[in-house]
């Protein structure tokens, strides 16, 4: 009686593998030379430890789109820069342009809607210098900045 493999090795795969294998060892990897940065990094890519231009301050817990104000909490009791704020959603889409009032209370500020209109659980930045450019750009010039 002959007893039959449990599983049969056809002749092709016996040389797919093999020559598979040697084809990945003889090409390996290609890589593409760049042109690097000073400081070493290519150019156009940031490093994923580099900090934001447009650091998080805080987040919009309510707004009121009649009266054109709006409260935000602060992330730390950190002194807020002079000027404008950017509120944006999730998808780093700005919503609003804010500025903040005199009005504070411990890590909670109040601030005046200048454009647009934020939702509540936006998160607040302090805009970079490109972004503080395209906003003031876009802005019209009684816009209280």
């Amino acid at each position: 009686m002959r007893v039959e493999p449990k599983y049969r090795v056809g002749v092709y795969s016996l040389l797919l593998f093999p020559s598979a294998l040697l084809l990945l060892i003889c090409c390996g990897c290609a890589t593409v030379e760049t042109e690097s940065s000073p400081s070493g990094t290519p150019r156009g890519i940031r490093s994923p430890l580099a900090a934001s231009e447009n650091p998080v301050v805080g987040t919009v817990v309510w707004s009121d789109p009649v009266a054109r104000e709006a409260v935000v909490r602060l992330s730390d009791a950190t002194p807020l820069p002079s000027g404008f704020l950017v509120a944006r959603n999730s998808n780093l889409t700005h919503r609003a342009v804010l500025k903040a009032t005199g009005i504070r209370r411990g890590r909670t500020i109040g601030v005046r809607i200048l454009a647009g209109l934020p939702e509540d659980g936006d998160e607040v930045v302090v805009p970079g210098p490109r972004l503080r450019a395209e906003i003031e750009a876009s802005l019209p010039n009684d816009a209280g900045l």
